[in-house]
């Protein structure tokens, strides 16, 4: 049972870094953080659809990141 479940971790482990490399989770992390920054300028909103565009891909990236953090953080604990 422990070999299985052993096992099962790794396959998980890979599955997880594949997604890492899959949206590229540290350029991904940098230019979360620089449309974080972006967004916080008062005069983001002045351009409304550039505003709007920024926003998507910031969102899109927060939920693609906190998806792979949120696996990476209950396998360890599950593991751990």
């Amino acid at each position: 049972m422990q070999a299985e479940t052993q096992a099962h971790i790794e396959t998980i482990k890979t599955a997880i870094d594949l997604l890492r490399k899959h949206v590229d989770f540290d350029a991904a992390s940098a230019r979360l953080a620089e449309l974080e920054e972006l967004s916080a300028d008062g005069d983001f909103w002045n351009d409304q659809a550039a505003a709007q565009e920024a926003m998507r891909e910031k969102n899109r990236l927060h939920r693609q990141l906190s998806m792979i953090t949120e696996l990476q953080t209950e396998l360890d604990d599950a593991a751990g």
